[in-house]
């Protein structure tokens, strides 16, 4: 987002680029994981990317990002602490994590049970990826 003229934008549309930003990131590094799970640059870039999509949500107050952002957060801090190796559960959960949030982020006027719904089936998945055999 460095160099844009980003002054006429609002707090959502500001979100919306950086859910962009963010998601390449988040996307090629975790491409890069399924290949090597414990890789420690990547395990990095996707948990800094990550953090940074729950700041952002927080900040505009948009507490369904901040929940699914978070739960992409700590699965990865347990990752990168070896509490977590990364399966393909795991990072097919965690692409599903960034279209979530695209989903949130473009405001489809689904209602918000249907909302927490997605958002806690994705939350369990991404807890039960660790309990199955790979």
């Amino acid at each position: 987002m460095s160099g844009e003229d980003l002054s006429a934008l609002s707090m959502l549309e500001l979100f919306r680029a950086e859910l962009a930003a963010q998601s390449q990131a988040l996307t090629a590094g975790l491409l890069a994981l399924e290949r090597d799970p414990a890789a420690a640059i990547h395990l990095e870039a996707c948990m800094r990317a990550a953090h940074s999509l729950k700041g952002a949500a927080r900040i505009i107050d948009l507490a369904p990002a901040v929940h699914v952002a978070h739960e992409m957060e700590e699965c990865l801090v347990a990752a990168q602490h070896g509490r977590v190796r990364l399966n393909r559960r795991h990072i097919d959960t965690l692409l599903g994590g960034i279209d979530l949030l695209a989903a949130i982020a473009a405001g489809t006027g689904e209602p918000e049970a249907d909302t927490k719904g997605r958002i806690e089936a994705f939350a369990q998945t991404l807890r039960r990826a660790s309990e199955e055999p790979d």
